[in-house]
């Protein structure tokens, strides 16, 4: 998206240029932003968040929720950082690995609130502006901007130095497109990120003076796609994946609905995580058990049928399609060895499905066993007819020992097969038999106008 920062002289003028204090009672010191502009709403600051997060900060945060970090007013977004990595996680799902990784550039610094990602062009381009001076450490203090933290800086407008600050999904942050850095990274890479594709906001707005730039640590990227609001229909998608109790619209609109429930939304990350990833464990999906049996909770079509059974109700607080997967239960039924299936997979008219054999496993699953002394007797042949189309032609078809094809199936060509079989045929009942030409369409013949043997004196006994 094209960089929106343009101001006019009708528009809102400085804000909050000067450091201010700001408590910090679980995190650290003060907290100085840098923001981007929209349209719509801007963020005039030239302060930028410090790079470090107090020792055990994280764990003081991360079983707490965004509402609390909101209204402690602890000046840093970093406590978001988990769920934070959730949205892009669950953006990449739906929109082909939009973006790209950014912490393995080797002379990159990341501050404690910025995001290892953006969207894929700035990333590249961010690589060449870094390669462009490898003996020079580009320090970052914001990159791409989850809503969350957006939700979060916007609610902290007016204090912790943010003057203004674009509501969620309307920051050029928010779509990967934007980095914040101290003045001397900028003064180091000024021309690297220039030539690179990227914009300073003092070049823009002030004619590349420092003096009187209200946004000193602001550089957009001017080739990338607008994706803010599908970062908000991110968050929504998780918080329905997390609970489908208590859905909302995956509109990508950030409404009252989608607020009240990000204030609701857990700094660690939700437990079913993304939706085509794992939860906040590192990607391992949530564990389950059913009596003694240990599982996973996994969809119906990541649980595979062949080996294992879903088991429903045993994931709660997940979608309705999360079930425990675990493996398919052994059983005995008298003495005879089966498997705990659904009713409905138990084949009725080989095995039969007895209640009470599957404990701590739902009514409707069933130990199925091989039926017993119901089934012929192994030697027994089947019923012998002559029901194949291409049965008394002469030749045995049905595919057994002996048989010159398997064109029929087994006991279906009995006269031609079965040794029971009278010893020949022969008449001449035919209309065209003993005119000089064999018409029964055995072997020799000439046509079939005639039913086999009934040509006998054209074509011999058969």
């Amino acid at each position: 998206m094209a960089t929106r920062d343009r101001r006019s002289s009708s528009r809102m003028s400085t804000h909050a240029l000067g450091p201010r204090a700001c408590p910090l009672p679980a995190i650290g010191a003060a907290l100085l932003l840098a923001a981007c502009t929209t349209e719509e709403a801007e963020e005039e600051l030239s302060f930028i968040e410090p790079d470090f997060v107090p020792e055990g900060a994280a764990d003081v945060w991360s079983s707490r929720t965004v509402g609390e970090l909101v209204d402690a007013r602890t000046c840093s977004t970093a406590p978001s950082m988990p769920l934070n990595a959730q949205i892009a996680a669950q953006l990449n799902c739906s929109q082909d690995d939009l973006f790209s990784a950014i912490d393995d550039i080797p002379n990159v610094r990341l501050g404690a609130a910025a995001n290892p990602f953006m969207q894929g062009p700035a990333a590249r381009a961010l690589r060449n502006a870094a390669a462009a001076n490898p003996g020079a450490t580009m320090v970052l203090h914001s990159t791409w901007r989850s809503v969350v933290q957006q939700y979060i800086l916007s609610s902290w407008q007016g204090s912790c130095g943010i003057g203004v600050a674009a509501p969620p999904g309307r920051s050029n942050h928010e779509s990967g497109l934007a980095i914040d850095l101290p003045l001397e990274t900028t003064q180091r890479f000024r021309s690297a990120l220039r030539n690179a594709g990227f914009a300073w906001y003092c070049d823009i707005n002030n004619r590349g003076r420092i003096g009187g730039c209200r946004d000193t640590p602001h550089h957009s990227y001017r080739n990338g796609r607008e994706v803010a609001s599908l970062g908000v229909r991110a968050f929504q998608q998780l918080w329905n994946r997390a609970h489908p109790e208590d859905r909302i619209r995956e509109s990508g609109a950030f409404d009252s609905s989608t607020r009240s429930r990000m204030r609701r939304a857990p700094l660690g990350g939700f437990p079913t995580g993304s939706s085509c990833g794992g939860g906040s464990s590192g990607g391992e999906a949530p564990t389950c058990s059913a009596g003694e049996r240990s599982g996973e909770c996994l969809s119906t079509d990541e649980c595979d049928a062949e080996t294992h059974l879903a088991v429903s109700g045993l994931c709660p607080h997940l979608p309705a399609d999360v079930q425990c997967c675990i493996p398919v239960p052994r059983c005995e039924v008298d003495g005879i060895d089966g498997l705990c299936v659904r009713v409905e997979s138990c084949d009725p008219e080989t095995h039969q499905s007895t209640p009470g054999y599957c404990p701590d496993l739902p009514s409707e699953i069933r130990c199925c066993t091989p039926r017993q002394g119901e089934q012929a007797a192994p030697d027994e042949p089947p019923e012998c007819t002559d029901s194949c189309e291409g049965a008394r032609n002469g030749r045995c078809d049905d595919g057994r020992e002996g048989a010159e094809s398997s064109d029929c199936q087994p006991g279906t060509d009995c006269t031609d097969c079965e040794a029971g079989a009278p010893a020949a045929l022969c008449s001449d009942s035919c209309r065209y038999a003993s005119d000089g030409e064999c018409d029964d369409g055995g072997e020799g013949s000439s046509t079939q106008a005639c039913d086999y043997g009934t040509d006998c004196t054209d074509c011999g006994e058969r």
